[in-house]
């Protein structure tokens, strides 16, 4: 494979993608975890379900840019150290505001827990990313190596690995916790990376449309799909009130909606992927924004601060949802979740570039790469490496 590109570009369509889908992540948060939706009744709650099946492509678009980037650059140790980091430094800080003001009350096994900086339960997102970007440079080797028709049989093998079957088995062939896991991640970050190499615009059927052409054709792409997402949901709660085996097709479709593992959520990802990859966007605002999402994530998701958060909200509560105009609330709560915690985050990336900035900082950082180096041989990680 030959790809001349600026390994260092990142263009601001996928990074206005990125903070898109990170407002999408709160308003799913609230959805769910405010209790929105079980709470709620009548056409309201049909409302949310076609509402969720647009949202739900938020994860998988993360993985997806993840792959179309880091597939063409190196490992480095650092980057995972500092995304550990920032993972331990709002785990520990939230929790000793939340404890000191009495906000939530915690055990002690759960505060001492809190101080082990490998303590990645607190975010699984995190957890996984983590052990994704230590697989990247093998994976990144295989790309390289094969060829474009087995890279798709690669592809379809993962897809009906790790997406069909576990879809109409409930996950009992193959458990991928409803897209949670690693093996999930590792098929989105081949799906970026196959588009990184091979573009999906300069495909035969696409590369005589014109850009604007393929911008209506993926955007109708992923409205219809969803939709259908959608439309196949209802179906399974008609299947419910049916006999034996309806129930279980029924039962079937309802537990596979809104996995991140589903063929129509992966589908409407791609779609929601090549939207915003036909655009021709450059901004610094944008990629000042878009790395603070993680960050967004990182506050609002926290286990502790879900204790205190959404009842703060008004959400959470022994409430009965039947009115349209909750859906207001959710979407202005979500804004103000997501401003607050971006300008928490900005503040943080700051304070850490001045610590970083001192002698001790440096002093300390160099002592402990010579010490994880004389642990054993580590001339793969040097290799892997880039900028030591």
């Amino acid at each position: 494979m030959n790809v001349k590109e600026n390994q260092n570009k990142r263009d601001s369509n996928y990074e206005l993608m990125r903070v898109i889908s990170m407002f999408m992540i709160v308003v799913w948060h609230i959805l769910l975890h405010g209790l929105v939706e079980v709470q709620s009744t009548g056409m309201l709650s049909f409302v949310i379900y076609l509402l969720e099946a647009f949202l739900v492509v938020h994860v998988n678009s993360y993985i997806l840019v993840t792959g179309y980037y880091q597939c063409r650059k190196k490992f480095q140790l650092k980057k995972l150290i500092s995304l550990n980091n920032q993972s331990w430094f709002y785990r520990i800080i939230i929790m000793l505001i939340l404890c000191g003001n009495g906000m939530i009350e915690i055990g002690r096994k759960e505060f001492f827990q809190t101080f082990f900086p490998l303590d990645y339960a607190t975010y699984w997102f995190v957890q996984m990313y983590l052990f994704l970007y230590c697989f990247s440079p093998f994976l990144n080797r295989l790309i390289e190596k094969i060829s474009k028709k087995e890279f798709q049989v690669l592809l379809m093998i993962c897809l009906v690995v790790f997406s069909i079957l576990p879809t109409i088995s409930m996950q009992i062939m193959v458990p991928i916790e409803k897209g949670h896991s690693l093996m999930s991640m590792v098929f989105m970050y081949l799906l970026g990376a196959y588009f990184r190499y091979y573009p999906i615009q300069e495909s035969r059927i696409l590369k005589v449309n014109t850009r604007h052409k393929n911008q209506l054709l993926f955007l109708l792409g992923f409205i219809m799909f969803s939709t259908i997402h959608f439309l196949i949901l209802c179906f399974g709660k008609i299947l419910l009130t049916g006999g034996e085996i309806s129930q279980y097709v029924g039962e079937t479709i309802q537990f596979s909606f809104l996995s991140y593992g589903s063929p129509f959520v992966i589908i409407s990802s791609l779609m929601y992927f090549f939207w915003f990859g036909t655009f021709k966007i450059k901004s610094k605002f944008i990629n000042r924004v878009s790395s603070l999402t993680l960050g967004v994530y990182l506050i609002h998701d926290n286990p502790y601060m879900r204790q205190w958060l959404y009842p703060f909200l008004g959400f959470a509560g022994e409430k009965v949802y039947t009115g349209i105009l909750i859906l207001g609330k959710v979407f202005l709560c979500a804004l103000a979740v997501f401003i607050v915690c971006a300008l928490l985050e900005w503040i943080r990336q700051l304070l850490f570039k001045g610590i970083n900035r001192l002698k001790i900082t440096k002093w300390f950082q160099r002592k402990w790469r010579s010490y994880i180096t004389s642990l054993g041989d580590f001339d793969l990680m040097k290799e892997l490496e880039v900028n030591k």
